[in-house]
């Protein structure tokens, strides 16, 4: 028999954040460690009369250090810039190569002049504008502005950008979080259970064709015609112990095509103590969401519904109904109601 797939299942308090958001908060905070690590030191063993900082109460101490944190933090733009791509929300001007060679192409072609300043001498009004005839728009917006949108039509016509450049930015977004071995990630995870005894778990998830209208819209999902819509999810966890990983083989004879589907299923017992919280709980993942300045984040894709014992009639709950099909609530109930379901307990 040869190994068809492995399943493996666990239990854990998580809070969902936007993944892009947190790697680019987890860099800057990589970056504070030392500064972090001065502080603290000089708090417990600073001497001396004009050492003020020793007789501050820990409290007084943990705000100073996110106040810090928020001044030198830094914005890393590739977090956003490679998760934009990976989602396809990228246009056709956000690819380097793609972009350079339709500016040449619409300056070559022209049209693109508002012509009040295309003679070289004479300002056209905007801000900072000194007139220009050498073939450059870059000192005048509204040139600028047409050339853009020229090379934007350009290049929406022309796919190959969206197949050579996009992929590399999409594979960078996986390399970069990564948390296998030696993967880019790992130094994070190390870096969130150490300080903050907490863990991460990302998942990839594409568009459903079930409920494909609960993924949020995107304009320049259209530049990406015959891609599937991806995204990947993120949650912030307690370290948790996953079951036991199970393998399904295949029978001689159910492998003979080269493609055989098979049912598996996996039970377990929950032990039920693990869910209370004492509250403990709760203050790790507050520290986090407060020093880092993060927001808990549901996409729109993840929220479909509640999971309970009882039956649908009687399992009504406080707070937004998350089903679209039930009730017809707002995006922004639903993210509430996903938040709170994932995360305030």
């Amino acid at each position: 028999m040869v190994d068809m797939s492995t399943t493996s299942a666990g239990l854990a308090w998580a809070i969902p954040v936007s993944p892009d958001l947190l790697g680019q908060a987890l860099e800057a905070y990589d970056k504070f460690v030392p500064i972090l690590n001065t502080l603290r030191l000089c708090h417990r063993y600073g001497k001396g009369t004009e050492v003020h900082i020793t007789k501050l109460p820990v409290e007084i101490l943990s705000a100073i250090e996110e106040i810090v944190y928020q001044d030198v933090q830094s914005r890393n733009s590739t977090w956003l810039e490679n998760f934009k791509h990976y989602e396809h929300r990228c246009e056709p001007s956000d690819h380097p190569e793609a972009a350079a060679f339709a500016w040449e192409a619409a300056l070559e072609e022209g049209g693109w002049e508002c012509g009040k300043c295309s003679d070289g001498m004479s300002p056209c009004g905007e801000p900072g504008c000194t007139g220009h005839g050498s073939g450059t728009a870059d000192d005048c917006s509204e040139c600028g502005a047409r050339l853009s949108e020229m090379a934007d039509e350009y290049l929406s016509e022309q796919y190959e950008w969206c197949y050579d450049e996009c992929p590399v930015f999409a594979t960078r977004w996986e390399k970069q979080i990564s948390q296998t071995t030696n993967g880019d990630f790992v130094k994070y995870d190390e870096l969130l259970l150490k300080h903050f005894g907490l863990a991460v778990y990302f998942a990839e998830t594409r568009i459903s064709t079930d409920e494909p209208q609960k993924w949020p819209q995107d304009d320049n999902h259209d530049f990406h015609y015959g891609q599937p819509l991806q995204t990947t999810t993120c949650f912030v966890t307690l370290p948790r112990q996953a079951a036991k990983p199970v393998s399904y083989g295949l029978t001689e004879g159910e492998g003979e095509g080269g493609y055989a589907s098979i049912c598996a299923a996996q039970s377990h017992i929950v032990e039920i103590p693990s869910l209370y919280d004492n509250g403990k709980r709760s203050k790790q993942f507050g520290r986090l969401i407060r020093m880092l300045g993060l927001q808990p984040y549901v996409h729109e894709s993840q929220l479909h519904g509640r999971i309970s014992t009882q039956k649908k009639s009687t399992a009504a709950a406080k707070g937004p109904d998350v089903n679209p099909g039930e009730k017809d609530v707002s995006e922004e109930d639903r993210r509430k109601a996903g938040m709170w379901r994932l995360s305030s307990e």
